[in-house]
Parts: C-alpha cells; sequence; structure tokens
C-alpha cells in the first residue's frame, strides 16, 4: 500500500542534473536564473478536493495528507479553504485578505483561529512534516451548494482561480453522493476552462468521486454490498458525464483510517470478535448493547474506525491486523484512487514542469547569451531518451483533443507508468525483442495514418518501444 506516488523519479533526477550541467559549464552567472528554473521544478502538485457539502471531503482530506488535522463531523465544518503542505516544523498560519499572514496555533483537531476574524481571512496554510506530502500540495474547500453562502462562495472563488493568491490546480478530486447536478456539471466546467488558460498541456484533470461507498444503497445493513454497488454506479456516472477523466467510488472514513495509523491491535481482536455474531444484533448494538466481550467503548470506537460496513463485512478480513489493512484499503477505494492519480494527475504534471523548465532554459540561453556549448546542451537534451516522456505526454494531449476514441491513447496511457513491461515477458531479452517488434509495428502505423496527430502519436509510440528495448538490453 503506497501513498500518493511522485511521478516518474527518473524524469525528475534527469532534469535536475541537467539544470547541474548548465550550473557548472556557466559558473555564477547562471545562478538567479538556474535557481527560478529549479525552484519551479520542484513545485509539487496542488490537488484540490471540492463537492458538495457533507460528501466526506475533510475525511478523505485526512487520508490523503496521512494525518487527521482537517475537522470532519455530520455537519458542515469546513468554512475557509485549508492548503496542506510539506515543511517541518509543524505549524498553521492564516492568510489574510490584506496579503498578511497570520501564525495561528495547530492542535490534534487542525488549525484554530482564535483571535483572528474569519471574514479578514482568504485562506489557511497548515505545513505538516508528512512523506506524503512531499510531492503534493492537498487543498480542502468548504462545501459547495453550502446553505452556508459564503462558504460555497468562498470555494468557488479559490478553485475558479478569483483568488491572487494561489497557483492553478493540477487536478481536482470531486465528491458526489450519487449523481451530478446541473451546478456540479457547471463547476466543473468552468474549472476545466479556467485550468486551460495559459497552459500547453492538456486541462487539468477532474477525477469524480461517489461518496460514502460504504453506505451506499441503503447502507452495510441492506441486502446489497454497498462498495459494489457504488462501483457499478461509479461506471455508470463515468459514461454519463463525459466531463470526468475518471470516476471511482471512495469510502473516506475507511480511507482515514487506513492511512492515519489509527487501527490498533485491540480493534483488530475485538473485530475478530464479531465473527460468527448475528447482523440484525450487531445492526442495534448501540441499543442493545454489544455481544459480551466487548464492551461498549471497544465498540463505539469500531463504529468510529470502520463504520457499520466494516464491522459487517470486515469480520472475514480480520484475522490480522495485515489482512485487515489490505481489505480496508482495496475497499475504501484509495488503491484505485492512488492509481489513477499517479497515471492521470502525477506524471503528466510532473512532465509539464519538466517541460516547463527546459522551455525556460532554452528562453535563457537565447536572452542572456549563453555560450554555443550551453545551447547545444540543452537542445541535446531535448531529444535525449531520458525525457522523450515529454513526447509522450504531448501526444497523447493531441490525440486526446483531435480523437477521443483513438486506440493509440490506451498505449500512451500504459507507457505513462514507470514499471509498464510488455505482456508474457519472463526475462530481458524477451522484454527488448517484444519493444522492437511493438517498434516496428508502430513505426508501420505512422507511415498509413489519417491524420497528423496519429502519425505523430505512432512515431513516439515506436521511440517509446525502441527505448525501453535498449532499456532492457542494458538490464539484462
Amino acid at each position: 500500500m503506497g501513498h500518493i506516488p511522485g511521478g516518474h523519479p527518473k524524469l525528475r533526477s534527469d532534469a535536475e542534473e541537467l539544470l547541474m550541467k548548465v550550473e557548472s559549464l556557466l559558473g555564477l552567472s547562471a545562478g538567479p536564473a538556474v535557481e527560478r528554473l529549479r525552484n519551479a521544478l520542484q513545485r509539487p502538485v496542488v490537488i484540490v478536493v471540492a463537492g458538495r457539502v457533507n460528501t466526506g471531503k475533510s475525511t478523505l482530506v485526512n487520508s490523503l495528507i496521512s494525518v487527521k488535522l482537517a475537522p470532519t463531523s455530520a455537519q458542515e465544518t469546513t468554512s475557509l479553504v485549508c492548503c496542506y503542505a510539506y515543511s517541518a516544523p509543524a505549524r498553521a498560519e492564516a492568510v489574510l485578505r490584506s496579503a498578511e499572514v497570520v501564525p495561528i496555533p495547530l492542535g490534534p483537531s487542525g488549525p484554530a483561529l482564535e483571535d483572528v476574524s474569519k471574514e479578514t481571512v482568504d485562506y489557511l496554510r497548515v505545513y505538516v512534516q508528512a512523506a506524503a506530502l512531499q510531492p503534493v500540495t492537498i487543498i480542502d474547500t468548504p462545501g459547495l451548494g453550502s446553505a452556508m453562502t459564503n462558504n460555497s462562495a468562498r470555494s468557488e472563488s479559490w478553485i475558479l482561480g478569483k483568488s491572487d493568491m494561489q497557483d492553478v490546480p493540477d487536478a481536482m478530486l470531486y465528491l458526489v453522493r450519487d449523481n451530478f447536478r446541473p451546478d456540479d456539471a457547471d463547476f466543473i466546467a468552468r474549472f476545466r476552462a479556467h485550468s486551460g488558460r495559459d497552459r500547453e498541456r492538456e486541462t487539468a484533470p477532474v477525477i469524480g468521486l461517489v461518496a460514502h461507498a460504504d453506505n451506499h444503497a441503503g447502507g452495510a445493513w441492506h441486502n446489497v454490498e454497498p462498495v459494489d454497488t457504488a462501483k457499478a454506479d461509479a461506471v455508470k456516472l463515468a459514461g454519463e458525464t463525459p466531463q470526468l477523466d475518471a470516476v471511482l467510488p471512495i469510502s473516506a472514513l475507511l480511507a482515514e483510517t487506513v492511512r492515519t495509523g489509527a487501527l490498533r491491535e485491540r480493534d483488530v481482536r475485538n473485530l475478530r470478535f464479531l465473527t460468527g455474531c448475528d447482523d440484525t444484533r450487531l445492526q442495534f448494538a448501540e441499543y442493545l448493547g454489544p455481544p459480551d466481550g466487548v464492551t461498549t467503548e471497544d465498540f463505539r470506537r469500531l463504529l468510529a474506525l470502520v463504520g457499520p460496513y466494516g464491522i459487517r463485512y470486515g469480520r472475514e478480513h480480520a484475522g490480522s491486523a495485515a489482512q485487515l489493512m489490505d481489505w480496508l484499503y482495496e475497499r475504501s477505494g484509495l488503491a484505485g484512487l492512488e492509481e489513477i492519480l499517479q497515471i492521470r494527475v502525477m506524471v503528466p504534471a510532473e512532465c509539464a514542469r519538466v517541460e516547463e523548465m527546459l522551455s525556460g532554459l532554452t528562453a535563457a540561453a537565447r536572452s542572456l547569451a549563453w555560450p554555443p556549448q550551453v545551447r547545444a546542451l540543452i537542445e541535446s537534451a531535448r531529444h535525449a531518451p531520458a525525457f522523450h516522456r515529454l513526447q509522450e505526454e504531448s501526444a497523447l494531449a493531441l490525440l486526446r483533443e483531435s480523437a477521443p476514441g483513438h486506440e493509440f491513447i490506451a498505449v500512451l496511457e500504459d507507457l505513462r507508468q514507470p514499471d509498464w513491461r510488455p505482456p508474457a515477458s519472463t526475462s530481458a531479452a524477451q522484454w527488448s525483442d517484444s519493444c522492437l517488434q511493438l517498434a516496428s509495428r508502430y513505426q508501420a502505423k505512422a507511415g498509413t495514418a489519417k491524420t497528423g496527430a496519429e502519425a505523430r502519436a505512432a512515431r513516439v509510440i515506436a521511440r517509446s518501444f525502441l527505448i525501453r528495448s535498449s532499456e532492457a538490453r542494458t538490464s539484462a
């Protein structure tokens, strides 16, 4: 079970190595320009969590940052935009509408304004020394469609860029309980339009999340399995909502329990003890009292950690803490969410930052009249195998725009995965040979392509397989 993966580490390290080579050739004269590009390259990926009121946004944020800091309850609790970023020591601050930054207390339940008036605050920043936050900044937002109209307006203003104090998010996770309403679709359309401005890559992806998957379709004690039903509803919603890049079910409660390390060995034993107990007795245990052997306090703790769904269905998976955590990880939806974040968010965002760095180096070399050997180094890097992934992203974006259903899209998406290898390749030699055959096939397809985007994608794919073939031979 991994946290949000940080894109493609080799690509980032190759980009940083190029910057160091430029510095070594130029000496002190490279300082300011290269430092600006290095800072931009290391900028975390920004993911905003949005959606309607009471869909579990803050609970999901806690799971993404691996710390229970975002305030959660059955009522509307998040009234200010809050940015969670990596830093040490842990601290919080309020960024006022006047642009003044005011330190505020950070307790076990998150940041507290105390004497700072909420009406003067633009947004909050919380810094946590959590490994999960090293590659990303997570933004928690008030619920849209809120009865508290100021809260909803804060979210819209911040996400749609009316505030001058944040970057455009690289992706949005949008939570709904069941179906999208017209105002949900309108908001997502406006977000995509905003995120597409001044970008040379695809608009920021929007991932729809069917919230409270563990309480779907009547809940845990109904006659259907809630998470499986939520999965089916997510597939249906994806077909009905083409503006979403993916739709997945999510149980923020189970995800938070997995990621924050709240589950103890005693909890696992108590859950295992409930195996064989009558479902109806468990359903009404808060009124009838828990079964003998489990205290009321322990039962209520289990309910808070895994909910009725975890109690009913998790009992069979409580043989050990590791077994239960694996089951919770899969059923929470984190496994699917982290995979889609890697493929559709982290890798493309990292490629965009490297592309911006290369473009910035080229512009600096021209405007600052850097020596010919430096310009040659930069130009050579653009065509080196280390940066070919940028060509894959560019070809994918062009093909998605011109031919959304093209078969090459799936191939380019597979190539986004750092650990991709051809099917049925059991050795490095077989891997290399398979890649050569695929390279030949796609090179031929480039010659018969009907459009420029298709031809370019075929050539890029062919070179991708040639590079991977060479890598396989080297590793043999």
